[in-house]
């Protein structure tokens, strides 16, 4: 190995080293690309390098809200084939595709219908949205979220606030199979100020096999369930979606 190339790799390590990957992928594809980048000027090159890191710092930042957000499926819109009679218009697919429902003026995104038609890879795909804009998600499935409350209920008052304050401040939260456990008056309290947190402010996913009429007599009718039920729909955008089940047969 001659002293050029001893000192190419070394350059590629220092830069790793300083937390600069992008820019050491790039420089080593330049370095093994001489010949394709003999005619392009320094300033160039310099170009092609911060851009490069630019992206990996994005892809990066995906890559992490991805897998703190607990995604269930890493689905996008080119893989959901939802057509009007499904009950999502084209209206509705631009719409949600837009983001301006999480990013520009916050509005809650109800998803029911029965199961199997698709509501939980549409939430996902929602989330997987927001993701690439650099914004935080948590999915939750219904059950999970009332484990992790009672965990910390168990635990002490401090410990109940910090995990409501946390859920309360992520980007966009996803809650699926709304209600469809039964809940203590704790839990409902929790939840309550959840979504009293967020409201007006960050945005809310939730999909659920109920009709939303149904939630008054599942979560008692009482003041505090009817401040849960309000927070919820104003505002809120609610697709019902139809059709046969979508999910694969053995």
């Amino acid at each position: 190995m001659n002293n050029n190339m001893i000192n190419q790799a070394e350059r590629v390590k220092r830069l790793k080293e300083l937390g600069l990957s992008g820019m050491a992928e790039a420089l080593e594809n330049q370095y093994n690309n001489e010949v394709s980048f003999s005619g392009v000027s320094f300033d160039q090159r310099l170009d092609f390098l911060i851009q490069r890191q630019e992206a990996y710092k994005k892809e990066s930042a995906y890559k992490r809200i991805i897998h703190q957000g607990k995604l269930r499926y890493l689905t996008s819109f080119n893989d959901l084939h939802f057509k009007a009679t499904d009950g999502v218009s084209n209206e509705d697919l631009m719409y949600l595709m837009s983001n301006n429902w999480a990013l520009a003026n916050p509005v809650n995104i109800i998803i029911q219908g029965p199961c199997g038609v698709g509501k939980t890879a549409l939430a996902c795909c929602l989330l997987n949205g927001i993701a690439k804009e650099e914004q935080t998600i948590r999915f939750y499935n219904f059950k999970e979220m009332i484990l992790d409350i009672e965990s910390a209920s168990m635990k002490d008052p401090l410990t109940l606030k910090k995990l409501i304050n946390r859920l309360s401040k992520i980007g966009v939260l996803a809650i699926d199979d709304f209600l469809s456990e039964k809940i203590s008056v704790n839990v409902k309290s929790a939840l309550f100020n959840i979504i009293d947190g967020r409201w007006m402010r960050r945005p809310l996913i939730v999909t659920s096999q109920l009709a939303i009429e149904e939630y008054r007599s599942l979560l008692g009718g009482d003041q505090s369930a009817e401040g849960l039920i309000d927070r919820l729909l104003k505002p809120a955008k609610i697709l019902t979606l139809e059709g046969k089940s979508k999910r694969p047969t053995m």
